[in-house]
């Protein structure tokens, strides 16, 4: 995969360790990870949720470790992200749509049920 330098930000979700709370309960983490595709650094967050909110975080911050914003980003077409999955027109959340127009990206989802369209 060959792309230009900022050019394209690789998103993901994954299970993350869980944690032990102050009560001695666990609670599950997930790990936000984000890789740019030209130079393949990368950013990784642990999060209690996996919300279009927590998503927005996220990047936000992904952004600022990475030093600035790419043309567009690449994700799987998880609910946070995603309202209606769809194999050539699918539905964006409307808060992820609105990120997007802010930063002046673009948000591409990967096609339904192909995940390595995305590595």
């Amino acid at each position: 995969m060959e792309v230009e330098p900022g050019e394209e930000l690789q998103v993901d979700f994954g299970t993350g360790a869980k944690i032990r709370n102050a009560d001695g309960t666990y609670r599950r983490t997930h790990v936000f990870r984000c890789v740019l595709s030209h130079s393949r650094k990368g950013d990784s967050e642990a999060v209690f949720k996996q919300d279009t909110e927590s998503f927005i975080r996220t990047l936000e911050n992904a952004f600022w470790a990475l030093g600035g914003v790419s043309q567009r980003m690449v994700f799987d077409n998880a609910t946070c992200a995603v309202k209606t999955p769809d194999w050539y027109d699918p539905e964006l959340n409307p808060k992820l749509v609105d990120f997007c127009k802010h930063y002046g990206c673009a948000f591409i989802p990967t096609r339904v049920r192909t995940p390595w369209h995305k590595w």
